[in-house]
């Protein structure tokens, strides 16, 4: 809906909304719900506007100073109920993603040991985003079975074993 109305103020947004849940018939209290959460989250996102570009990209404590500035004022604007629905599954990935960049940035580990660390964190993400990182974790693989077998018949045949013969 917000994406239809591109552009448009928060006020008429707020009012293309009510337009909208009127249409769709919905109870009293029901229409009054909503049209006060959509006018929260109208609000929301205009205050978010003043968090971006807050954070350099380049400082891990930027980052999340900027990260945990969002999730207050999510909570400032909604009910915790109204937080789970709508920002859980965000919270959780940007928190994994923060993990993950700590780990990456971190002088003091080699590269193999931020590798396994990163590794090991994305293995506990659930089965939807680890999907999306499947691609990298397969090339990653062949990379290091490539650079452990040097004869060519051995590493193919090593590489096919694993993630078979249309590699």
């Amino acid at each position: 809906f917000i994406f239809e109305h591109e552009g448009e103020s928060p006020t008429a947004l707020t009012e293309a909304y009510t337009n909208a849940v009127v249409k769709r018939g919905f109870t009293a209290d029901s229409q009054a719900y909503l049209e006060a959460l959509f006018a929260r989250y109208v609000q929301y996102k205009v205050e978010l506007e003043t968090l971006d570009g807050q954070a350099d990209a380049q400082d891990i404590n930027a980052i999340a100073s900027r990260l945990e500035a969002r999730n207050d004022l999510r909570h400032t604007f909604f009910s915790a109920d109204e937080y789970h629905y709508l920002f859980s599954k965000d919270a959780q990935y940007d928190d994994a993603a923060l993990a993950r960049l700590r780990i990456a940035s971190d002088a003091s580990l080699s590269d193999e040991e931020k590798q396994r660390l990163i590794e090991t964190q994305l293995a506990t993400l659930p089965a939807d985003q680890q999907a999306s990182f499947a691609p990298s974790l397969a090339v990653n693989r062949i990379d290091s079975l490539a650079k452990t077998y040097e004869n060519p018949e051995t590493r193919y045949q090593a590489i096919a074993a694993e993630f078979g013969h249309d590699v």
